[in-house]
């Protein structure tokens, strides 16, 4: 084998791993820009937590919570069927709900994680205080289609095989 040979085969080895980097590169910044992304949701998603967990903490607060939002879908019939079913008031049904929106959010949140995502049996037994209230369920119910498509079928998933669990027993 000649010099020109060799010279051919190390260009041909050469240009296979500049491919195999470049390959390996976009790889990782694709992850990178995931992981950043993710970070920025979950920033956004603890603010909106915290937002919803001052109304847990203020009766004023959950009052006027309630006040600005009249009119609006606080006032739609399957939420006002709600709050009479449990014999609410306003001000009750305000920081119940968003003290299960913080709650819902944040399984919402690990659920749909691309870091680590956690399955459906998981989630079933994080949800198992959620799942166990009456009024949760009927919450739930109601407000399921502000959530993520898929949180929402998993959720959805969860309470049908525990209704199916305690009908049968």
């Amino acid at each position: 084998m000649n010099w020109e040979a060799i010279g051919a085969i190390a260009e041909v080895i050469g240009g296979i791993a500049v491919v195999i980097t470049i390959a390996y590169l976009a790889i990782q910044i694709r992850h990178s820009t995931m992981v950043a992304l993710e970070s920025e949701r979950n920033s956004h998603r603890d603010r909106q937590t915290s937002i919803e967990l001052q109304m847990l903490q203020s009766d004023s607060f959950a009052a006027l919570a309630r006040k600005v939002t009249s009119g609006g879908w606080l006032d739609s019939p399957a939420i006002q069927a709600l709050q009479e079913e449990f014999e609410l008031t306003d001000v009750e049904f305000m920081r119940v709900h968003f003290y299960w929106m913080a709650y819902v959010s944040n399984w919402q949140r690990v659920y749909s994680s691309s870091i680590m995502p956690m399955t459906n049996k998981e989630l079933a037994n994080y949800l198992g205080t959620f799942i166990s209230n009456p009024f949760s369920v009927a919450w739930w119910r109601v407000v399921r289609n502000g959530y993520d498509k898929n949180f929402r079928t998993a959720v959805d998933s969860v309470l049908q095989r525990w209704e199916q669990r305690t009908e049968n027993t």
